[in-house]
């Protein structure tokens, strides 16, 4: 296991994530969201995350090393989210 965790850290061994789908409703949301995020704000972090992590509420996850840029459409498209279920 230390073996692997070392691969790991040095880059030397490829992993091949899942990525989870959802509903298309949702899907569509991450999608116009990752075009308004700041990425290059957060270049640490898994769009697709900050993304889902947004869409949940969690604003100050965009304070990581950095003042919040809270997109606009966040709230609507949580809002617009809300009223389908």
């Amino acid at each position: 296991m230390k073996e692997t965790i070392y691969l790991l850290a040095a880059g030397r061994l490829r992993t091949a994530p899942r990525q989870v789908r959802y509903d298309p409703l949702l899907e569509a949301a991450v999608e116009k969201l990752l075009q308004e995020l700041p990425l290059e704000a957060h270049p640490d972090l898994n769009p697709r995350w900050l993304a889902l992590r947004l869409l949940e509420g969690d604003t100050a996850i965009l304070t990581h090393g950095r003042p919040p840029e809270a997109p606009g459409c966040t709230g609507s498209l949580l809002a617009a989210l809300e009223g389908q279920t």
